[in-house]
């Protein structure tokens, strides 16, 4: 489920992952503390939760004991009042279900910006942050990620960029992260500060672009999973139907993109590939397919947010196709020849 351009519910099976990836299993979580920086309504710290009651029960501790335990280490933020609102909801109902009618109040998890946050020291940090591009971000916030997080300083920066920063900082020393963000960060230009300092702490990067876990958004996710723990000279890359692979932590900068591109299907395997159309307004030149405009001026328009979303749509199309060559229509009698169209 979408809540809005920039933030998307993270599926169960995904967030069951990426706690697995974490470590965040077995009686060690017992008295360590879990954090979501962008909660949204609670799908990691919910199955946090679980995990982290059946240790309990698994140990024998106290009802109250158990109480203790999720109230302190189950935390997390989100901006947005409704999803903080849902995300507590869904906490009381883990409780509900393994203790009938007994609900507690969950002093770590909070209503605010998790950028913000202050404390730090958590043994764990997971996330889905907000994916926010840079052309869609208001000046406001362009100027505050760029005087406060070392990754905005320069370039196209992403948002997400920033809480993955903050996921690292508020780690303690033998603190582990796992967070799933835009696979660009690792790709593009403006993600060298993210790389830059996320490099010495990287453990696993898993690549699911093929996986699509989220069929309805045109970003193509990475999991993350990283630590301050004591590293090796590598980082271990996995992707799906591929055996795992090893890059030197010095030079994965310059060799990630050699083992995201690997794959075995490629695009134009299956299209004849040519140069996209750039209308620059596509409110004058993208229709409908039930546009009444003539049908001989028209032609299907194919993007991959049109496919992402079963969009039927058309473009008017001003030129004309004979013996292998496209001549434009003069402009006078395209006006004629096809009156409907907007002038």
């Amino acid at each position: 489920m979408q809540r809005k351009k920039y933030q998307v519910f993270t599926p169960e099976a995904v967030v069951e992952k990426m706690l697995d990836l974490l470590g965040y299993k077995g009686e060690l979580i017992i008295n360590k503390r879990i954090i979501d920086i962008s909660c949204g309504d609670g799908a990691f710290l919910v199955s946090a939760a679980e995990r982290l009651i059946a240790e309990c029960k698994n140990k024998n501790l106290t009802t109250k004991e158990i109480m203790e335990k999720c109230s302190q280490n189950i935390c997390g933020i989100e901006i947005e009042t409704e999803y903080y609102k849902k995300c507590i909801k869904r906490l009381n109902e883990v409780i509900k279900k393994h203790f009938k009618k007994l609900y507690i109040k969950w002093k770590n998890v909070n209503n605010g910006d998790g950028l913000l946050h202050s404390e730090d020291n958590y043994d764990f940090v997971v996330g889905n942050p907000p994916y926010i591009s840079y052309k869609d971000m208001s000046s406001e916030q362009k100027e505050y990620l760029r005087n406060n997080f070392l990754s905005c300083k320069q370039y196209r920066f992403d948002y997400s960029f920033a809480f993955i920063e903050k996921s690292l900082n508020i780690l303690s020393d033998q603190g582990k992260g796992c967070i799933i963000s835009p696979i660009n960060m690792y790709r593009i230009k403006s993600g060298i500060g993210i790389k830059e300092l996320i490099r010495p702490y990287l453990d696993v990067i898993v690549d699911v672009t093929e996986d699509n876990i989220f069929p309805r958004v045109l970003t193509n996710p990475v999991i993350s999973v990283f630590s301050k723990t004591k590293k090796t000279n590598e980082i271990v890359l996995l992707k799906r139907d591929l055996a795992p692979r090893k890059l030197p932590r010095e030079t994965f900068e310059n060799d990630i993109n050699l083992f995201i591109n690997v794959g075995s299907r490629r695009f134009g395997d299956y299209f004849s590939v040519h140069n996209g159309v750039a209308t620059l307004y596509n409110e004058a030149f993208i229709v409908n397919s039930d546009s009444d405009l003539e049908s001989e001026v028209l032609m299907n328009a194919r993007s991959p947010k049109f496919s992402r979303f079963n969009l039927n749509k058309k473009i008017i199309f001003p030129y004309l196709h004979s013996s292998g060559t496209i001549n434009k229509i003069d402009e006078k009698d395209f006006f004629e020849k096809y009156p409907n169209c907007p002038n």
